[in-house]
């Protein structure tokens, strides 16, 4: 099998987008700085795709990661030239674009590839072991998923390169944050899209324990003991009510 590909989605440049208050290029690649110090020190992937979609010069961020990259991940770094469609359509439409031309440039990856796709300012205390657990998962799509079905934790989750194109992508003229139809809400209709075609969706094999800046109200998050036995607690409840794995 397959070693999955690690991506991690960028903006730097926000300009008009809406709904961001962690503006700031210099503090937002900071951030993508940390995050990425965070990830070249797991194992478990064999490819890292840094992909933003301001832009922005990525050489900085390029060459620091090639500096501590112990594991010797195959490293890609992609930088779009417009997220214009965000100013319209808000920042999960410009994160579907941003998953889009990554996975065009995994075009000769076999299509059953896991894609494991990051918010690009977090870490995950667990990381090492979800990749681990992920191999076992037999599953096309990986994720969480709330509200009554309807709403997917998009911060990390897994998709095969063929469940992506099939279900995933072609879902993005749906997202329009002005009309309250959110990225989550698209891979959410994706997990069910899957199911009906005779695909397979499991949740996260453990609570990755994420951590680090949100980018809508600019605080950060995941850093109190109290907030991790929340998400602990979370996410075995979800996975004993929708899997019944132990």
């Amino acid at each position: 099998m397959h070693k999955p590909c690690l991506l991690l989605t960028a903006t730097i440049h926000c300009k008009d987008t809406p709904f961001i208050k962690r503006q700031d290029p210099e503090i937002r690649e900071s951030d993508y700085r940390w995050a990425v110090e965070g990830w070249m020190g797991v194992e478990g992937y064999d490819t890292f795709l840094f992909c933003e979609n301001s832009g922005a010069d990525l050489s900085r961020l390029e060459k620091y990661a090639a500096s501590i990259n112990r594991f010797g991940h195959n490293l890609v770094f992609l930088s779009l030239k417009d997220n214009s469609r965000s100013s319209e359509r808000g920042k999960g439409y410009g994160e579907m674009e941003i998953i889009r031309h990554a996975i065009e440039r995994l075009k000769d990856r076999a299509s059953d590839q896991m894609l494991v796709k990051v918010t690009g300012r977090y870490r995950a205390r667990n990381a090492a072991h979800f990749f681990s657990q992920l191999p076992s998962m037999h599953g096309e799509i990986i994720c969480s998923i709330g509200e009554n079905l309807t709403f997917t934790d998009s911060r990390l989750f897994a998709i095969s390169l063929g469940c992506a194109r099939d279900h995933l992508l072609p879902r993005q003229e749906e997202i329009n944050e002005f009309e309250h139809k959110y990225f989550e809400h698209a891979l959410s209709d994706a997990v069910h899209e899957t199911i009906l075609a005779g695909g397979k969706w499991f949740p996260l094999p453990c609570d990755p324990s994420l951590y680090g800046f949100e980018g809508t109200d600019g605080t950060r998050f995941g850093f109190s003991p109290m907030a991790r036995v929340r998400s602990k607690v979370k996410r075995f409840l979800a996975r004993k009510i929708y899997s019944g794995i132990p």
